[in-house]
């Protein structure tokens, strides 16, 4: 999914399994887009089991080209399995 963010800024999102919007729509800030997978157990060959958690892509582009977003992005505690 790419989102036109305005001022020459562009948003791309993978990873997700349902996209709720239409080519060409308008969102408002804060309205569900899209919805990330369902997590299910997979069965290691070491007969372990593991949980493996969605990933969502994302890469900000200005004018065209990929630009460091690490500085627009709140710092804390990643959530761990479970404590979402």
């Amino acid at each position: 999914m790419i989102l036109d963010v305005g001022d020459g800024y562009r948003m791309i999102l993978a990873g997700m399994s349902r996209i709720n919007v239409a080519l060409g729509q308008f969102v408002l800030m804060g309205a569900p887009i899209a919805s990330m997978g369902e997590r299910g157990s997979v069965v290691l060959a070491d007969g372990s089991t593991q949980t493996p958690q969605p990933v969502l892509f994302v890469e900000l582009r200005e004018d065209g080209r990929p630009i460091d977003s690490s500085s627009w992005w709140a710092q804390g505690d990643r959530p761990t399995d479970g404590d979402g």
